[in-house]
């Protein structure tokens, strides 16, 4: 969801960030349907990731990198809000969820207008890109005890 990249080696292998979320999102799919919609989208992330390995590229491929990511922070921020019910959490979830959505929106919509030159904004949207994956991933962490999020074999335990 986050490339770590130094001289196109990638720090953090989409490859082995993918399967990992998709496990946990897996696990996790019987407590709500937007679980179910994060983890068929770290789906789509993988495939994307297994065809950047093998060399393909393309507009098509980046759109859906984004789109892969998004559907896992807005499914886990949407599942967060529908299964908890103190207040705070349920915000946090519906800043971050529409933050990431929008930070989107917005690049996706520059791109035709602005093509390869987004210059400044390139700079801005990446800046806050990285802090929404990285408030969304502390986020996650500090809910990870809550009952009502756990899966249901840890639940049972």
């Amino acid at each position: 969801m986050v490339d770590v990249n130094i001289d196109s080696f990638d720090l953090v292998p989409d490859l082995i960030g993918w399967p990992i979320a998709l496990v946990g999102l897996g696990r996790l799919a019987g407590r709500s349907p937007w679980f179910l919609l994060a983890a068929g989208s770290a789906v789509v992330g993988l495939a994307v990731s297994a065809l950047h390995v093998v060399g393909a590229a393309g507009s098509l491929l980046g759109l859906l990198d984004a789109l892969s990511g998004t559907g896992v922070v807005f499914g886990t921020c949407s599942a967060i809000i529908a299964l908890v019910e103190a207040p705070e959490p349920r915000r946090t979830a519906n800043l971050i969820r529409w933050w990431d959505l929008g930070l989107v929106v917005v690049a996706m919509a520059s791109l035709p207008v602005l093509g390869a030159d987004l210059g400044a904004l390139a700079i801005v949207l990446v800046v806050l890109a990285l802090a929404v994956a990285v408030w969304f991933m502390v986020f996650c962490w500090k809910q990870r005890h809550r009952p009502e999020l756990m899966a249901a074999a840890v639940h049972a335990a």
